[in-house]
């Protein structure tokens, strides 16, 4: 039996049992309505084959769950419009129910139009919402130097001085507040800083994607909250000290502004970012010096793991080149104690999957290209991936990678 790793742990999500209630009164209503395309369908089946071969079949379930309640939120979100509208789902049904439910218990809530999704941007107005107070929590986190842990909300206590809680060592900013020594990362409810950077910068996207569409954002609506959030965001983003999440906001957001220059309203907004980027930067400057050119101990240990996370990575797919070690298997694959997936979800899949449903994957990214408006999220996500393994491995980042993309087409 396999020592217990977090990756192949099975564990349920409150949104979870949101999604599949949604679902089960779609299913009760009309179940011959499930219609998907043809390139999800094709990875979905063989990425359930592959559990057949996996020596932990659980761990292949989970991850194939994941997989499968990403793509229904995506088709959810699709625009009638979109490539993807021939496989969009009669999910709606079920979400309304939910909706009327809500309706009945909190008239305001349906009045304001948090749930239903309408004209106003109600998907993206939920999402940008709860960034606030997920980034207030983490800013509260960072000062703090940790936070107590809640159970009910399924917090972990975090701690500059806790073992394994990451943290970044500076000399002290240029600020009297900031002094030298261990400083937590912020975390927020995420279970690394990295994915609550992903978040963050998914965030970011979508307020500079409302305002190049002439949404609330938009110099014309003069929506003072679309600022508030967007340097709520980019602090708290700073706060994750995250090297991957920043780098692929940087890219996204230059491909972006470069598509997008003769917008007078996404210029304005792009200066205000680039003000508040030079001030936070000045303030946490040794901190983020630290991070960037990879000095001392603890940034060069994350180096050395993660270039070893990809040498492990080509091995565990020499092993099983055609087939791979079975969805969610990687770590079994490697066979090596508290072995980590690897940083980069296209040597995951490759390794988990084979090089069949490695081509697989890689035509769903391309079919999700030939969309102009995903584009841009798809080059955050791509930059990511290439550094990280939560995209692929966790639930928050298959929900991050397949939302991300619905809203982005819903707003378009």
């Amino acid at each position: 039996m396999p020592h217990q790793i977090e990756y192949l742990s099975f564990s349920i999500y409150l949104s979870e049992i949101v999604l599949w209630l949604a679902i089960g009164f779609w299913l009760a209503d009309d179940y011959k309505k499930i219609k998907l395309p043809g390139v999800f369908l094709f990875f979905l089946i063989f990425a359930g084959l592959s559990i057949l071969w996996a020596e932990d079949r659980v761990a292949g379930y989970r991850l194939w769950l994941y997989i499968f309640e990403g793509i229904l939120v995506f088709l959810y979100l699709t625009p009638s419009s979109s490539p993807f509208s021939r496989g969009r789902l009669g999910l709606r049904l079920g979400f309304n129910k939910i909706t009327l439910a809500i309706k009945n218990i909190s008239p305001k809530w349906h009045k304001h139009q948090f749930i239903s999704g309408s004209e106003s941007g109600g998907f993206i107005k939920v999402f940008l919402f709860s960034l606030i107070f997920v980034s207030g929590f983490a800013i509260f986190q960072f000062f703090n130097l940790g936070s107590e842990a809640f159970k009910w909300l399924g917090l972990a206590e975090r701690g500059a001085w806790n073992l394994g809680d990451i943290v970044v060592l500076g000399e002290g900013g240029t600020s009297a507040s900031l002094s030298a020594g261990r400083w937590l990362r912020a975390y927020g409810p995420m279970s690394h800083p990295n994915i609550l950077g992903g978040y963050l910068a998914v965030g970011v996207l979508l307020i500079f994607n409302n305002v190049n569409n002439g949404g609330l954002c938009a110099l014309g609506r003069k929506d003072p909250h679309c600022y508030f959030s967007l340097a709520l965001f980019l602090f708290t983003l700073i706060l994750t000290f995250s090297r991957s999440a920043w780098l692929a906001l940087a890219i996204a957001s230059a491909y972006f502004l470069f598509k997008n220059l003769g917008s007078r309203e996404v210029r304005k907004f792009a200066m205000f970012s680039l003000i508040l980027i030079a001030v936070l930067g000045y303030i946490f400057a040794p901190f983020i010096t630290t991070r960037v050119k990879s000095e001392g101990y603890l940034e060069n240990k994350s180096n050395i793991e993660r270039v070893a996370s990809w040498k492990e990575g080509l091995v565990v797919w020499k092993n099983n080149p055609v087939l791979g070690t079975g969805l969610g298997n990687y770590t079994i694959g490697y066979q090596v104690s508290n072995s980590q997936p690897a940083h980069n979800i296209f040597l995951l899949v490759l390794a988990e999957l084979g090089i069949a449903g490695f081509l697989l994957y890689l035509f769903i990214w391309r079919k999700f290209w030939k969309m102009p408006s995903a584009r841009t999220i798809l080059l955050l996500f791509l930059v990511i991936g290439l550094f990280d393994h939560y995209l692929w491995t966790l639930y928050s980042g298959q929900m991050l990678f397949w939302l991300g993309l619905g809203l982005i087409s819903h707003e378009n």
